[in-house]
């Protein structure tokens, strides 16, 4: 396997990319002492919960309900890799565990790309991946992950990344989004839009990830019916003055707040979240849903920005 990290630099930032899952291992900020996301020492520490931490899932994130899906009348069935027989991230030999290939790099941006060929974990179609990594002075970070296929196969990618900002002071969240997608017991949606006024799911206003009543979470938030183009859709805010917005242009965005990494064998301090850019979970069932459906000729394409902001007088240095 190839082990090889790649390191970006520009401007105040500093940014590890293994081709293990094309995985963001370090996001790191001039004047501060930890990463900004959570990443292993070395490849072989990305076991048991770390597997997701920051690589990019597919070709089919999140779950799909009863590990299959029909395409044109035709029925495929999908690795089942979570209880309840569902399908997690693509499966578990899928693209987070695949080393992708460099096929460009400066001292600021690196693409890899990723063949799939045909029945992957019961996928349809040979597919070519590839992910952009792109460091801009002074602290921005852009990623673009596009996918082509020869046979009408679903699509959804995502970089799955957890996030601390500040783990002393605590972060507070906040996520542009008037509806989410309730779930079963088996974290699939209802097939229901639900709206987040006046529930714990509204997070227009900051809310501290610390905050006893703020439910668990893991689900998507719903940001639009289709991809658009890229726009702010969510804020990580550290009491260290340090921020994290988010730019997509995808129709979705999960929150998980379930993660400890300390039952991931990590010794990281601090409570994480990943924020999941994505089209909306298990789409490929639900034909109310924005289509995931990806067919020769088409080109799908997601356009994500991670912006930093340091407000010097909160105490980051």
């Amino acid at each position: 396997m190839i082990h090889e990290a790649i390191t970006l630099t520009a401007g105040d930032l500093r940014a590890t990319i293994l081709p293990l899952g094309a995985r963001l291992q370090s996001l790191r900020l001039v004047g501060v002492d930890h990463s900004l996301c959570l990443g292993a020492n070395s490849p072989e520490g990305y076991g048991g919960q770390m597997i997701y931490a920051g690589p990019i899932c597919g070709p089919v994130v999140n779950r799909i309900g009863g590990a299959s899906f029909k395409i044109d009348g035709q029925t495929f069935e999908t690795d089942v890799n979570e209880a309840d027989g569902k399908t997690l991230h693509g499966g578990s030999g899928n693209c987070h565990a695949r080393d992708w290939s460099v096929t460009a790099q400066t001292t600021n941006s690196v693409t890899l790309t990723l063949e799939l060929p045909d029945g992957l974990g019961g996928f349809p179609g040979n597919r070519l991946l590839s992910a952009t990594w792109h460091l801009c002075a002074p602290r921005t970070l852009d990623l673009t992950l596009t996918a082509t296929t020869d046979a009408a196969t679903p699509v959804n990618l995502a970089h799955h990344p957890y996030w601390c900002l500040d783990p002393v002071g605590g972060d507070h969240l906040s996520v542009a989004a008037a509806q989410y997608l309730p779930t079963t017991a088996q974290n699939l949606p209802t097939g229901a839009v639900a709206d987040v006024a006046d529930t714990l799911f509204d997070l227009r206003t900051p809310r501290a990830l610390a905050d006893p009543d703020l439910p668990y979470l893991d689900h998507n938030f719903c940001l639009s019916n289709a991809p658009v183009a890229r726009r702010p859709v969510a804020r990580l805010a550290g009491a260290n003055g340090v921020t994290l917005d988010i730019e997509t242009s995808a129709p979705g965005l999960q929150v998980f707040t379930g993660f400890d990494p300390r039952n991931a064998g990590s010794a990281a301090p601090g409570r994480f979240v990943a924020l999941e850019p994505q089209h909306w979970p298990d789409a490929i069932n639900h034909g109310d849903f924005p289509s995931i459906l990806l067919r020769p000729g088409q080109t799908y394409r997601q356009d994500t920005r991670y912006a930093v902001r340091v407000n010097r007088n909160k105490g980051a240095q």
